[in-house]
């Protein structure tokens, strides 16, 4: 009998056993075995494990694993931490651009959506970069933290860890407002990214054998007031109800004083949807928006990041910029308030918009910039929702928002760039209203080389 070589495939048995399910308070997610200069460690991304209280990690066979202390990726969203024992562990590619081309087959072996189960999910290699690669492979959240494997040799090439929906700016709707009959987003503009292991430069322990936990910890909840007082914000106190902070929920006994910054808030609301006065209206007002400002200083009060360790100090300077922007935007509000005791419509009643700028310095020059808002804002169903982007040659350009709570920003040429965020009500006669609902973000490009004589 004439025997044919069978290619390896990358979820064989010896390959499974590799795979561990991580079990939390707060969920399951995914993770592997890979073996590292010399040693066996366990991988997953950091927000994995972020904020997840009495973690637990087992192979598909049941096994308890013994770690180590975590450490951290120096800017990526990874975590590692050093495995006891005989375990069965994965190779990596140590330099993946040398081994790894556009189109080769790969796939992605993870917790699928928290289920306790591993599946394989396929696809193939669509781009890749110093520190990540795209793949087309339909992931989802729940397989944050899975290998990807080449699917030739069962190696790891880089870690499933997020999901982006561009913004389009194909199919904006007319000059009159009205909304576009296509979807916002369709499920091929849904784009997939890992982080390659091999681009790690540094891996690092902080000083106490529990410090990545309690940073993630505290980082969670930093993020938590952050999403907290956009919600507050948004509803405001004539809409805002009662009792129901999520964020105070949290651990309330732990750190009381949220339990007490949500009573204040309570009593606010209650106390200006019984007040019949303007004035007294106007005085409530107030101090609702001067409460939560202060809220949103509280806990990043004299707080660097220099108390986070490698990627938990990107991500806080991230949190600290939108704190910023929080914190300007709600005292505009406060003082509008103490000016007139009303607020303009777009203000009120409609969502209110932080948006921040965030770098990414690895993206080509011309595409750096996102401009982003608290995701925990959702306009992609309320539609005449725009960007509205004001270019160095003072011309404007208006793209849809949809649900990434993100634009990423094109600069194809120096200057100053702002960026808004409106919402137009189409009236009657072809007219449309246009009421400003974000801050403005402007952006000072001034590195990009000068274009070639002649060239536009």
């Amino acid at each position: 009998m004439l025997l044919l070589h069978r290619p390896a495939f990358a979820l064989e048995p010896e390959t499974m056993q590799a795979m561990v399910i991580v079990e939390g308070a707060k969920g399951r997610g995914s993770a592997f075995l890979v073996r590292m200069g010399g040693e066996v460690y366990l991988v997953t991304n950091s927000h994995v494990i972020c904020g997840n209280q009495g973690l637990q990690f087992k192979t598909l066979g049941n096994q308890q694993l013994t770690l180590g202390s975590f450490e951290i990726a120096d800017s990526a969203d990874l975590v590692r931490a050093r495995v006891s024992g005989p375990v069965k562990a994965l190779d990596f590619v140590p330099k993946v651009e040398e081994h790894l081309k556009i189109g080769d087959p790969i796939c992605v072996a993870g917790n699928s959506e928290g289920g306790g189960v591993v599946r394989e999910i396929t696809g193939k290699v669509l781009g890749l970069g110093p520190e990540r690669l795209e793949v087309d492979a339909p992931f989802v959240a729940g397989n944050s933290g899975s290998p990807i494997l080449l699917k030739s040799t069962g190696q790891v090439v880089g870690v499933a860890t997020y999901l982006l929906i561009p913004p389009s700016v194909t199919n904006r709707p007319p000059a009159t407002g009205k909304a576009s009959s296509q979807p916002a987003t369709s499920l091929n503009e849904v784009r997939r990214f890992g982080y390659r292991l091999d681009s790690v430069a540094k891996w690092i322990a902080p000083v106490s054998p529990d410090g990545i936990m309690k940073q993630g910890a505290q980082l969670k909840q930093i993020k938590g007031l952050t999403a907290s007082i956009v919600a507050m914000m948004q509803s405001g106190p004539a809409r805002y109800q009662p009792g129901r902070d999520d964020f105070a929920d949290q651990n309330a006994d732990a750190d009381p004083s949220r339990a007490a910054f949500t009573k204040e808030i309570d009593d606010l609301a209650r106390e200006f949807r019984a007040a019949r006065r303007p004035v007294e209206r106007a005085k409530i007002l107030r101090e609702f928006f001067d409460l939560l400002k202060s809220a949103a200083a509280s806990d990043i009060q004299g707080l660097k990041a220099e108390a986070f360790s490698g990627y938990f100090a990107v991500v806080f300077r991230e949190e600290l910029e939108r704190r910023h922007v929080l914190t300007e935007w709600l005292a505009e509000l406060s003082s509008r308030a103490a000016q007139g005791g009303r607020l303009r419509r777009a203000l009120v009643g409609e969502a209110k918009l932080v948006l921040a700028d965030q770098i990414d310095p690895h993206s080509p020059p011309t595409k750096r910039h996102r401009v982003t808002y608290p995701p925990e804002i959702n306009l992609a169903q309320t539609g005449n929702i725009f960007w509205i982007i004001k270019d160095p040659e003072n011309k404007f350009h208006e793209v849809p928002v949809d649900n990434t709570a993100a634009l990423l920003l094109e600069t194809p040429v120096n200057g100053w760039y702002r960026v808004s965020v409106e919402r137009w009500s189409p009236r009657p006669k072809k007219k449309v209203d246009k009421h400003v609902i974000s801050n403005f973000v402007e952006i000072n490009v001034s590195d990009l080389p000068a274009p070639p004589p002649g060239a536009r």
